[in-house]
């Protein structure tokens, strides 16, 4: 009966950990991600890059600007990757790359991560 139990706990414990590394096996899809990302705006989009630029590059890699002003009034653009993917089954997210505008031109950009099912 003890090593019944034993393995009843022990397998118990195998599920969690299976059932808790979904979220952090794809996380690394997310850092995956990031780093191309990373990679291609170093080597394609500079600082100073016009809003059109950045469109073109964009839709060359399959994905769409969007543009706002955010709370604070600043000209914001966004784009969702859509190869990305992490988080859990009740909470998917997808990674987000945030361009900070400035008269149609990009002054910086920074990476974030977002609700994989709210609506573009």
């Amino acid at each position: 009966m003890k090593i019944f139990s034993v393995f009843a706990i022990v397998g118990l414990i195998v599920l969690a950990a299976l059932f808790m590394s979904r979220g952090f096996l794809n996380k690394r899809n997310i850092d995956e991600r990031e780093k191309y990302w990373k990679k291609e705006i170093f080597a394609n989009l500079k600082v100073g890059a016009t809003k059109v630029q950045m469109e073109e590059f964009l839709k060359s890699r399959g994905e769409n600007l969007h543009c706002y002003q955010n709370y604070s009034k600043e000209d914001m653009c966004d784009v969702t990757d859509k190869l990305s993917f992490g988080g859990t089954s009740s909470k998917p997210m997808k990674l987000a790359v945030i361009f900070k505008m400035k008269d149609d031109k990009m002054i910086s950009y920074s990476f974030t991560t977002t609700l994989a099912n709210q609506p573009q």
